[in-house]
C-alpha cells in the first residue's frame, strides 16, 4: 500500500534528484525500481540504508542499470545495513562498480567477491596472454611468407634494374641507374 503512494508520488516529482528510503522495514525495492523505470527522474543517489532489504528484494535494481536515463545520472546507490547476500552483492558491484555502497550487510561475504573477481581477473589475464601468444605466432608464420614474397619481389626489381642499366648503357646514357 505504502509502495504504491510512493510510485504515485515518484511520477509527482519530475526533478527529483535524492531519494532517502531510510529506516522504513523495506524488505524488496521492485515497486520502488518499477516506479522510478516508469517516472525516470533525474536521480542521482538512491539510499535504502537501514532496512530489512533481502537479497531478492535488492535484484530488482539490476533492471535500472538498463534504463539509460537512469543508469547515467545515478551516482549512488547505498544499500547499507540491510540483509543482502554474496550474489546479489557481487552483480550490483559489477552492474555499479563506482556508485553502490554496500557496508554492514552481515551476510555478504566481501573476502569471497574480492577472490573470485582476482580469479576471474588471473583467467582473463591468462586468455590476453593466450592470445597475444596466438598472433605473436601467427605474425611470426606470416612474416615468414612475407619475407619470402619480399625477397622475390627484390630479386625481380634487382633484375629489372639490371636490365634498365644494360640497356641505358647500350644506347649510351652512362648515369647510373639505381
Amino acid at each position: 500500500h505504502h509502495m504504491s503512494e510512493l510510485a504515485a508520488a515518484l511520477e509527482g516529482l519530475p526533478r527529483l534528484r535524492t531519494l532517502k528510503l531510510r529506516h522504513l522495514g523495506l524488505t524488496d525495492l521492485a515497486s520502488i525500481c518499477v516506479a522510478l523505470r516508469a517516472a525516470r527522474p533525474p536521480l542521482e543517489v538512491l539510499d535504502c540504508s537501514y532496512n530489512e532489504v533481502s537479497s531478492a528484494g535488492a535484484h530488482r535494481l539490476a533492471d535500472l542499470s538498463r534504463v539509460p536515463k537512469i543508469a547515467h545520472q545515478l551516482q549512488l546507490i547505498v544499500l547499507n545495513d540491510n540483509r543482502l547476500e554474496t550474489n546479489v552483492a557481487r552483480e550490483l558491484l559489477e552492474l555499479y562498480p563506482n556508485s553502490i555502497s554496500l557496508d554492514n550487510n552481515p551476510q555478504v561475504d566481501f573476502c569471497r567477491i574480492v577472490t573470485e573477481v582476482m580469479t576471474a581477473s588471473k583467467g582473463l589475464e591468462r586468455e590476453r596472454n593466450e592470445l597475444r601468444q596466438q598472433l605473436e605466432q601467427r605474425a611470426y608464420e606470416a612474416g615468414g611468407q612475407n619475407a619470402e614474397i619480399l625477397q622475390k619481389e627484390n630479386k625481380r626489381l634487382r633484375e629489372e634494374r639490371d636490365m634498365l642499366a644494360r640497356a641505358f648503357s647500350i644506347i649510351g646514357i652512362s648515369h647510373e641507374v639505381e
